[in-house]
Protein backbone atom coordinates (compact mmCIF):
# COMPACT_ATOMS: atom_id res chain seq x y z
CA UNK A 1 0.00 0.00 0.00
CA UNK A 2 1.00 3.73 -1.01
CA UNK A 3 1.24 5.45 2.39
CA UNK A 4 1.31 9.10 1.29
CA UNK A 5 -1.49 11.39 0.24
CA UNK A 6 -2.59 10.60 -3.49
CA UNK A 7 -5.74 11.56 -5.20
CA UNK A 8 -8.19 9.12 -5.89
CA UNK A 9 -11.66 8.95 -8.52
CA UNK A 10 -14.44 7.11 -8.06
CA UNK A 11 -18.29 7.31 -7.85
CA UNK A 12 -19.69 8.19 -4.22
CA UNK A 13 -20.93 4.63 -3.93
CA UNK A 14 -16.95 3.74 -3.83
CA UNK A 15 -15.39 4.73 -0.87
CA UNK A 16 -11.36 4.85 -1.49
CA UNK A 17 -11.06 4.13 2.09
CA UNK A 18 -12.97 1.47 2.21
CA UNK A 19 -13.40 -2.50 1.14
CA UNK A 20 -15.63 -4.46 0.26
CA UNK A 21 -16.64 -8.19 -0.59
CA UNK A 22 -17.51 -10.04 -3.45
CA UNK A 23 -18.78 -13.44 -3.97
CA UNK A 24 -16.92 -14.90 -6.91
CA UNK A 25 -15.12 -18.08 -8.60
CA UNK A 26 -12.18 -18.57 -10.91
CA UNK A 27 -11.94 -21.12 -13.06
CA UNK A 28 -8.48 -21.49 -13.94
CA UNK A 29 -8.93 -20.01 -17.49
CA UNK A 30 -6.85 -16.78 -18.65
CA UNK A 31 -7.74 -15.82 -15.16
CA UNK A 32 -10.97 -14.64 -15.14
CA UNK A 33 -12.91 -13.92 -12.24
CA UNK A 34 -16.66 -14.84 -12.26
CA UNK A 35 -18.05 -12.31 -9.76
CA UNK A 36 -21.92 -13.29 -8.47
CA UNK A 37 -22.33 -10.78 -6.08
CA UNK A 38 -21.33 -7.47 -4.81
CA UNK A 39 -22.83 -4.16 -3.55
CA UNK A 40 -20.11 -2.39 -5.93
CA UNK A 41 -19.04 -1.43 -9.40
CA UNK A 42 -15.65 -2.81 -10.00
CA UNK A 43 -13.41 -0.72 -11.44
CA UNK A 44 -9.91 -1.25 -13.52
CA UNK A 45 -7.28 -1.36 -11.48
CA UNK A 46 -9.02 -2.34 -8.31
CA UNK A 47 -6.40 -4.60 -5.78
CA UNK A 48 -8.00 -7.81 -5.26
CA UNK A 49 -6.93 -9.90 -2.15
CA UNK A 50 -8.12 -12.71 -0.38
CA UNK A 51 -7.88 -16.61 0.88
CA UNK A 52 -5.82 -18.45 -2.44
CA UNK A 53 -5.86 -15.36 -4.30
CA UNK A 54 -2.08 -13.93 -5.23
CA UNK A 55 -1.22 -10.93 -3.38
CA UNK A 56 -1.19 -7.89 -5.86
CA UNK A 57 -4.21 -9.34 -8.39
CA UNK A 58 -5.52 -6.60 -10.05
CA UNK A 59 -8.65 -5.80 -12.54
CA UNK A 60 -7.58 -5.02 -15.87
CA UNK A 61 -9.49 -2.62 -17.95
CA UNK A 62 -12.90 -3.48 -19.52
CA UNK A 63 -13.93 -4.87 -22.71
CA UNK A 64 -10.17 -6.71 -22.62
CA UNK A 65 -9.43 -10.44 -22.07
CA UNK A 66 -13.53 -11.21 -21.65
CA UNK A 67 -14.19 -8.88 -18.94
CA UNK A 68 -18.49 -8.06 -19.23
CA UNK A 69 -19.09 -6.94 -15.68
CA UNK A 70 -21.64 -4.78 -15.38
CA UNK A 71 -22.71 -3.64 -11.91
CA UNK A 72 -20.00 -4.97 -10.48
CA UNK A 73 -21.58 -8.23 -11.72
CA UNK A 74 -19.71 -10.43 -14.35
CA UNK A 75 -16.40 -11.45 -15.64
CA UNK A 76 -13.35 -9.91 -14.85
CA UNK A 77 -9.77 -10.35 -16.18
CA UNK A 78 -7.24 -10.17 -13.52
CA UNK A 79 -3.47 -9.71 -13.92
CA UNK A 80 -2.53 -12.77 -12.14
CA UNK A 81 -2.00 -15.80 -14.78
CA UNK A 82 -0.07 -18.13 -13.07
CA UNK A 83 -2.24 -19.30 -10.35
CA UNK A 84 -5.78 -21.00 -9.74
CA UNK A 85 -8.23 -19.87 -7.35
CA UNK A 86 -11.15 -21.35 -6.18
CA UNK A 87 -14.76 -20.50 -5.83
CA UNK A 88 -14.43 -17.95 -2.41
CA UNK A 89 -15.60 -14.75 -0.68
CA UNK A 90 -12.69 -11.88 -1.82
CA UNK A 91 -12.31 -8.45 -0.67
CA UNK A 92 -11.75 -6.17 -3.76
CA UNK A 93 -10.29 -2.43 -2.44
CA UNK A 94 -11.65 0.25 -4.43
CA UNK A 95 -8.77 2.12 -5.36
CA UNK A 96 -6.07 1.82 -8.06
CA UNK A 97 -3.18 1.77 -5.53
CA UNK A 98 -4.21 0.61 -2.24
CA UNK A 99 -6.34 2.36 -0.07
CA UNK A 100 -6.84 6.30 0.79
CA UNK A 101 -5.22 7.25 4.12
CA UNK A 102 -5.17 10.76 5.88
CA UNK A 103 -4.98 13.76 3.48
CA UNK A 104 -6.36 12.10 0.79
CA UNK A 105 -8.17 13.87 -2.18
CA UNK A 106 -11.18 12.04 -2.81
CA UNK A 107 -13.01 13.04 -6.28
CA UNK A 108 -16.54 11.73 -6.95
CA UNK A 109 -17.25 11.54 -10.33
CA UNK A 110 -21.09 11.61 -10.37
CA UNK A 111 -21.46 14.19 -7.47
CA UNK A 112 -18.60 16.71 -8.85
CA UNK A 113 -17.44 16.99 -5.11
CA UNK A 114 -13.77 16.79 -3.54
CA UNK A 115 -13.30 15.28 -0.28
CA UNK A 116 -10.46 15.41 2.39
CA UNK A 117 -9.43 12.26 4.82
CA UNK A 118 -9.42 13.57 7.74
CA UNK A 119 -6.36 12.99 9.84
CA UNK A 120 -8.40 10.62 12.07
CA UNK A 121 -8.65 8.66 9.04
CA UNK A 122 -12.42 7.96 10.04
CA UNK A 123 -13.92 10.10 7.53
CA UNK A 124 -14.08 12.37 4.85
CA UNK A 125 -14.53 16.10 4.96
CA UNK A 126 -16.24 18.39 1.96
CA UNK A 127 -14.05 20.59 0.15
CA UNK A 128 -16.37 21.87 -2.49
CA UNK A 129 -17.50 21.48 -5.77
CA UNK A 130 -14.99 21.31 -8.69
CA UNK A 131 -17.63 23.18 -11.11
CA UNK A 132 -17.84 26.24 -9.02
CA UNK A 133 -15.20 28.68 -8.69
CA UNK A 134 -13.62 29.01 -5.36
CA UNK A 135 -15.00 25.51 -4.79
CA UNK A 136 -17.96 27.50 -4.20
CA UNK A 137 -16.37 29.56 -0.49
CA UNK A 138 -16.82 33.37 -0.77
CA UNK A 139 -13.32 34.83 -2.03
CA UNK A 140 -11.83 37.56 -0.17
CA UNK A 141 -12.71 40.44 -3.06
CA UNK A 142 -16.65 39.82 -1.89
CA UNK A 143 -19.62 38.46 -3.69
CA UNK A 144 -23.22 37.19 -2.73
CA UNK A 145 -24.23 34.42 -0.19
CA UNK A 146 -27.37 32.18 -0.92
CA UNK A 147 -27.86 31.66 2.94
CA UNK A 148 -27.71 33.73 6.19
CA UNK A 149 -24.61 33.69 8.21
CA UNK A 150 -25.21 32.48 11.65
CA UNK A 151 -23.71 32.68 15.11
CA UNK A 152 -21.74 35.24 16.30
CA UNK A 153 -20.11 37.33 13.51
CA UNK A 154 -19.28 40.49 14.54
CA UNK A 155 -19.82 41.82 11.44
CA UNK A 156 -18.13 45.27 9.87
CA UNK A 157 -16.71 46.20 7.09
CA UNK A 158 -12.95 45.23 6.16
CA UNK A 159 -11.48 48.66 6.42
CA UNK A 160 -14.04 49.58 9.51
CA UNK A 161 -14.94 52.66 7.57
CA UNK A 162 -16.94 52.36 4.81
CA UNK A 163 -20.14 51.55 5.33
CA UNK A 164 -21.93 48.51 4.23
CA UNK A 165 -23.82 48.78 0.60
CA UNK A 166 -27.18 47.21 2.01
CA UNK A 167 -28.38 46.52 5.49
CA UNK A 168 -26.64 43.40 6.64
CA UNK A 169 -28.80 39.94 7.71
CA UNK A 170 -28.04 38.23 10.22
CA UNK A 171 -30.27 34.76 10.59
CA UNK A 172 -32.42 36.25 8.41
CA UNK A 173 -33.39 38.85 10.65
CA UNK A 174 -32.89 42.82 9.88
CA UNK A 175 -30.20 44.10 11.70
CA UNK A 176 -29.12 47.64 11.82
CA UNK A 177 -25.01 47.68 11.98
CA UNK A 178 -22.95 49.94 12.65
CA UNK A 179 -18.84 49.65 12.40
CA UNK A 180 -16.50 51.24 14.76
CA UNK A 181 -15.85 54.29 13.15
CA UNK A 182 -19.59 55.49 12.79
CA UNK A 183 -20.15 54.66 16.38
CA UNK A 184 -16.95 57.07 17.14
CA UNK A 185 -18.63 59.94 15.09
CA UNK A 186 -21.60 59.53 16.49
CA UNK A 187 -19.99 59.59 20.00
CA UNK A 188 -17.86 62.94 19.09
CA UNK A 189 -20.54 64.93 17.91
CA UNK A 190 -23.10 63.65 20.67
CA UNK A 191 -20.00 65.01 22.98
CA UNK A 192 -19.87 68.21 21.10
CA UNK A 193 -23.67 68.73 21.43
CA UNK A 194 -23.57 68.33 25.19
CA UNK A 195 -20.26 70.76 26.04
CA UNK A 196 -22.24 73.33 23.77
CA UNK A 197 -25.69 72.86 25.70
CA UNK A 198 -23.88 72.60 29.39
CA UNK A 199 -21.70 76.13 28.53
CA UNK A 200 -25.19 77.80 27.51
CA UNK A 201 -26.79 76.56 30.76
CA UNK A 202 -23.49 77.43 32.81
CA UNK A 203 -23.99 80.59 31.40
CA UNK A 204 -27.37 81.72 32.07
CA UNK A 205 -26.83 81.18 35.56
CA UNK A 206 -25.87 84.14 38.04
CA UNK A 207 -22.98 83.99 39.93
CA UNK A 208 -24.21 83.24 43.48
CA UNK A 209 -22.89 86.13 46.13
CA UNK A 210 -24.45 86.75 49.39
CA UNK A 211 -25.23 90.25 48.41
CA UNK A 212 -27.64 88.45 46.12
CA UNK A 213 -29.16 86.04 48.24
CA UNK A 214 -29.20 88.08 51.58
CA UNK A 215 -31.25 90.99 52.80
CA UNK A 216 -29.94 92.49 56.66
CA UNK A 217 -32.15 96.07 57.35
CA UNK A 218 -32.52 97.70 60.98
CA UNK A 219 -34.77 100.44 62.51
CA UNK A 220 -37.47 101.27 65.07
CA UNK A 221 -40.75 100.06 65.61
CA UNK A 222 -43.41 100.67 68.07
CA UNK A 223 -44.43 103.82 69.91
CA UNK A 224 -42.69 105.19 73.35
CA UNK A 225 -45.27 106.59 75.77
CA UNK A 226 -47.41 105.38 78.82
CA UNK A 227 -51.80 105.15 79.93
CA UNK A 228 -53.95 102.62 78.65
CA UNK A 229 -53.57 98.72 78.85
CA UNK A 230 -51.00 96.37 77.21
CA UNK A 231 -50.11 98.24 73.47
CA UNK A 232 -50.30 96.66 70.56
CA UNK A 233 -48.03 94.14 68.66
CA UNK A 234 -45.59 95.32 66.31
CA UNK A 235 -44.45 93.73 63.28
CA UNK A 236 -41.00 94.62 61.24
CA UNK A 237 -42.08 96.10 57.88
CA UNK A 238 -40.45 94.07 54.67
CA UNK A 239 -42.93 95.42 52.08
CA UNK A 240 -40.80 96.98 49.48
CA UNK A 241 -37.88 94.78 50.61
CA UNK A 242 -35.85 92.72 47.52
CA UNK A 243 -33.22 90.62 46.86
CA UNK A 244 -30.36 91.53 44.11
CA UNK A 245 -32.18 89.89 41.52
CA UNK A 246 -35.49 92.29 42.27
CA UNK A 247 -36.92 88.99 43.92
CA UNK A 248 -39.41 89.73 46.65
CA UNK A 249 -37.98 88.92 50.42
CA UNK A 250 -41.04 86.84 51.92
CA UNK A 251 -41.56 86.85 55.50
CA UNK A 252 -41.30 83.01 56.12
CA UNK A 253 -37.83 83.59 54.75
CA UNK A 254 -37.00 86.08 57.39
CA UNK A 255 -35.40 86.55 61.42
CA UNK A 256 -35.94 88.92 63.34
CA UNK A 257 -34.61 90.58 66.51
CA UNK A 258 -35.33 93.26 68.48
CA UNK A 259 -34.03 95.38 71.74
CA UNK A 260 -35.81 98.03 73.84
CA UNK A 261 -34.95 101.74 72.33
CA UNK A 262 -36.84 104.11 75.03
CA UNK A 263 -39.26 103.00 77.67
CA UNK A 264 -40.79 104.56 80.43
CA UNK A 265 -40.36 101.97 83.33
CA UNK A 266 -42.99 102.04 86.07
CA UNK A 267 -42.71 102.15 89.79
CA UNK A 268 -42.71 98.61 90.42
CA UNK A 269 -39.85 97.87 87.57
CA UNK A 270 -41.29 95.61 85.75
CA UNK A 271 -40.76 95.27 81.92
CA UNK A 272 -40.91 93.17 79.32
CA UNK A 273 -40.10 92.66 75.67
CA UNK A 274 -41.79 89.22 73.79
CA UNK A 275 -41.72 87.87 70.55
CA UNK A 276 -45.14 87.03 69.11
CA UNK A 277 -44.08 84.58 66.30
CA UNK A 278 -41.43 81.80 65.89
CA UNK A 279 -38.99 84.12 63.71
CA UNK A 280 -39.18 87.40 65.47
CA UNK A 281 -41.26 89.79 63.00
CA UNK A 282 -43.73 90.51 65.69
CA UNK A 283 -42.96 92.11 69.39
CA UNK A 284 -44.53 93.81 72.35
CA UNK A 285 -42.71 96.00 74.62
CA UNK A 286 -43.99 97.14 78.11
CA UNK A 287 -43.38 97.87 81.13
CA UNK A 288 -46.01 97.73 84.67
CA UNK A 289 -46.99 101.59 85.84
CA UNK A 290 -49.08 100.32 88.75
CA UNK A 291 -52.64 100.02 87.07
CA UNK A 292 -51.48 101.21 83.89
CA UNK A 293 -48.55 100.75 81.37
CA UNK A 294 -45.83 102.35 79.59
CA UNK A 295 -45.44 101.80 76.43
CA UNK A 296 -41.76 101.26 74.75
CA UNK A 297 -40.05 101.64 71.46
CA UNK A 298 -38.12 98.81 69.80
CA UNK A 299 -34.93 98.85 67.74
CA UNK A 300 -34.59 95.93 64.91
CA UNK A 301 -32.19 93.54 62.83
CA UNK A 302 -34.13 91.79 60.44
CA UNK A 303 -32.21 89.46 58.06
CA UNK A 304 -33.93 87.77 55.35
CA UNK A 305 -31.81 84.67 53.32
CA UNK A 306 -33.67 83.59 49.98
CA UNK A 307 -34.96 80.49 49.33
CA UNK A 308 -32.79 77.64 47.84
CA UNK A 309 -30.19 79.79 47.80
Amino acid sequence: MISNAQIFQSPSTQDPASTFQITASFPGVNNILNVALTAQTIVPGQVVTGVQMPYGATVLAYGTQGTTGVGGIGTYALSVFSENVNSENMTVTLSPLGQAGQGSLWYQTDTTLLFNRNTANTGWTLVGPVNVNYLGLLPRAGGILTAPITGSTGLMTKDGITPFGGVPYVNSKNSLAATLADLAEAQTNLEEQIAAGVSTSISAIAIPSLNANIVIVFGTIGVYGGGGSIPAAYTIPITGLTYGDGTLVKSSECQGFASIQKIDEGTSGQTYLLPQNSNGTTWICYSVEGPTFGYGAMNYLLIAIKSGA
